[in-house]
């Protein structure tokens, strides 16, 4: 074989495993989805009669509210958004936009997470966000949030405790939420008070990767550094992205209760908070898009697991993610476009 095609071949290899490695990702995903549903979700179904007498007993008024509550979610994460680009100069609506653009692209695209960070760092950049804000916010933002998250969680099991609850069964979930939570509060304790140190180290561990990404992680350091130390030095900011963050959670957690409600069968707050904390920490694993597949059988089982009947656990389980998870991602596809006709028009008047 020539010197050239051989050439060709080697430099075809990258991306041959990229596309391999993606085509993995994708199959795994489909084959959970289908394990998960086939062993833990099918089993609950209940029979044809029960399940068309549950829906008829439904409350739709309730469901409406439901509906109501969590585009409220929706407003407060924006709310949080907005608190973070504090040099944004767009406007709430077209912030509302990019989320749920980017929460939409995060539930239909393999490897969402990632695919949604990229696509929400082209927007944010897109509308006036410089570069080093639109990388350290994404990063701050998401951690805040699933540090809320576990923390909402850990709330839950305790109350649960209190009210007598078993929860043995999510001692491990316990341990492990605590101890992440403990390790993003230390390496957010690191970033502010000896952020030199820590970049040394990030550059000491990636001595062999190329400079571009070493100086990369660099700047994305000292970056993140200094948004930390803007939070902490303005308790109002950090406080204001704090309560954003919980009122996202929360009200979508409240969807589920209400949804409870409507089919006659609420839990109390300490349980609703332990089933939502655990279903939803489930989801921020990159198993599958968004969770799908995962946070129906861990949420139906937990529900069952608190007295829950199966027939009202998966009805909840699965009118909760038709809002949560289903619906934004049409809305996602009506937003880019308006994103995309906004810019066309701005570009015009130029």
């Amino acid at each position: 074989m020539s010197a050239r095609p051989r050439a060709a071949l080697s430099a075809r290899d990258p991306v041959t495993r990229r596309r391999l490695g993606r085509l993995i990702k994708i199959v795994a995903s489909i084959a959970l989805v289908v394990v998960s549903i086939w062993w833990v979700v099918l089993p609950q179904l209940p029979d044809s009669q029960r399940a068309a007498a549950a829906v008829r007993s439904v409350s739709w008024p309730l469901v409406a509210l439901a509906v109501v509550v969590e585009g409220l979610s929706l407003l407060s994460y924006t709310a949080m958004t907005r608190a973070l680009l504090t040099n944004a100069r767009s406007s709430f609506g077209t912030l509302l936009r990019i989320d749920l653009t980017v929460l939409g692209a995060s539930h239909a695209l393999p490897a969402g997470g990632a695919t949604a960070a990229a696509l929400r760092y082209r927007l944010w950049r897109r509308i006036g966000v410089g570069q080093t804000e639109a990388l350290s916010g994404a990063a701050v933002q998401a951690t805040i949030g699933n540090a809320v998250l576990g923390a909402i969680f850990l709330l839950g099991a305790m109350l649960s405790a209190v009210e007598g609850a078993s929860i043995s069964g999510y001692l491990v979930a316990i341990t492990a939420t605590a101890a992440i939570i403990l390790l993003a509060v230390g390496a957010g304790w690191a970033l502010i008070i000896i952020p030199d140190r820590v970049t040394g180290a990030v550059q000491a561990i990636s001595r062999h990767l190329p400079s571009r990404i070493r100086d990369s992680a660099a700047g994305l350091i000292r970056s993140l550094s200094g948004r930390l130390t803007s939070l902490v030095e303005h308790p109002s900011s950090l406080r204001r992205v704090t309560i954003f963050a919980a009122g996202n959670w929360l009200l979508d957690s409240t969807v589920v209760g209400i949804l409870l409600v409507a089919v006659g069968h609420p839990l109390s707050i300490g349980r609703l908070l332990t089933v939502y904390g655990i279903a939803n920490l489930l989801a921020v694993v990159p198993l599958t898009p968004g969770g799908l597949g995962v946070v129906e059988a861990a949420m139906v089982s937990a529900l069952v697991g608190f007295g829950v009947p199966s027939t009202a656990a998966l009805l909840v389980t699965l009118g909760w993610r038709l809002l949560q998870f289903w619906l934004p991602i049409p809305t996602s596809g009506l937003t880019y476009l308006s994103l995309a006709m906004q810019r066309g028009a701005d570009a015009s008047d130029r």
